[in-house]
């Protein structure tokens, strides 16, 4: 009988993330359509982009959210998530950006705010396939996915297990 089993694992690995810095966010705002956190995602850009999201709410009016949900996926699918963590995303003409890298120096106090507004994280156990509806298993053989912002930006129907974002 082997006393090693993989939600033990998964407890160290969520504990060293929460140690450093991670939030723990539950996987009930993920959205396997998606494939990341639309409401996490939009309260982000709100927040570090106002201006933007302004003048693209005086476009959208009360369909913003659904027209900026839209572009992200695409631009996801298109060029997939590493150009659009690097680059950001455009929206109807606007600049969105999904992630801020750290500021060479510190003489840009607006930089330096951005970057900070960057959120990491990980959720247990999700449901990740729109062909499979099994369970998250409560033992612990499942995926577990890290988040920057409270989320990994993937191409719509794949997921980035925890290992490959290590490297």
């Amino acid at each position: 009988m082997s006393i090693h089993h993989e939600v033990c694992f998964e407890e160290v690995i969520e504990s060293e993330l929460l140690s450093n810095g991670y939030e723990s966010v539950a996987n009930s705002g993920f959205d396997p359509v998606l494939a990341f956190f639309p409401a996490t995602t939009l309260a982000f850009i709100r927040a570090t982009q106002p201006r933007e999201w302004a003048k693209l709410e005086t476009l959208h009016g009360g369909n913003t959210d659904a027209t900026v949900l839209k572009d992200l996926a695409h631009w996801l699918d298109t060029y997939g998530t590493l150009a659009v963590l690097r680059n950001g995303f455009k929206c109807y003409g606007r600049a969105l950006r999904v992630a801020f890298f750290k500021p060479a120096h510190g003489m840009n106090p607006e930089l330096a705010a951005q970057y900070a507004a960057n959120r990491v994280g990980v959720t247990r156990q999700l449901r990740y396939s729109l062909k499979n509806s099994n369970p998250p298993d409560p033992s612990g053989h499942a995926y577990r996915t890290a988040y920057l912002w409270e989320a990994v930006w993937q191409p719509a129907g794949h997921l980035c297990p925890l290992h490959a974002l290590a490297g």
